[in-house]
């Protein structure tokens, strides 16, 4: 008879132990997809910075490039 009580304790302990690595799965699963929808919203959002900021060069080298152009074109005519 006692075997039979530390079967049943064993079979309700495995059982238990089972429930919690499930739980600890799923809760770690959740986790994991939590940082991966974080971490693929903060990669968007470094792209489109990173976009605008490179637009933003090419917008102040064309500017600069127009500017230094139409100042060298004014000093030629003068110079002539």
């Amino acid at each position: 008879m006692p075997y039979f009580i530390l079967i049943i304790f064993f079979a309700i302990f495995w059982m238990l132990l089972g429930w919690t690595a499930k739980l600890v799965a799923y809760i770690f699963g959740i986790i994991l997809s939590i940082a991966k929808l974080v971490l693929g919203l903060l990669g968007k959002l470094f792209m489109i910075l990173l976009t605008w900021f490179l637009c933003g060069i090419a917008f102040c080298l064309g500017w600069s490039w127009r500017y230094i152009r139409n100042k060298w074109q004014q000093y030629h005519l003068n110079q002539s």
